[in-house]
């Protein structure tokens, strides 16, 4: 899946896929792991790079419905303040055999938001 998110910053964002293989059937996600990363869209694309925003299930990942491969992508207004811009985002999963997968992929596209806190 390559798709982009896009909201105001410093607001909440929810976004949702099921998990497809190869063969456009869902991935069962019970017993998997998955690891999502945000990165400045100029950082490199391999080697070692330090995320701006990480999450993981329980963490800003949440899985809907594990046998049917779905899950959502939850971002939460403290995690975009003053962070309007266009980002890379990657999603990997581990499934319990130790099989690991670019799972999604995409921009973020942050947009200057009013802030009422200030």
């Amino acid at each position: 899946m390559t798709t982009t998110h896009r909201f105001p910053e410093g607001t909440t964002a929810r976004y949702r896929y099921t998990i497809l293989d190869q063969d456009r059937r869902p991935i069962s996600l019970v017993g998997a792991q998955l690891d999502y990363g945000m990165y400045r869209s100029d950082q490199p694309r391999t080697g070692p790079v330090t995320p701006l925003i990480s999450k993981t299930i329980g963490s800003g990942i949440v899985i809907v419905d594990a046998p049917k491969g779905v899950m959502q992508i939850e971002y939460y207004p403290h995690e975009t303040v003053d962070m309007a811009g266009i980002y890379d985002w990657e999603l990997e999963l581990r499934e319990p055999n130790g099989d690991t997968w670019l799972a999604g992929s995409g921009k973020v596209v942050i947009l200057p938001g009013r802030r009422l806190d200030a």
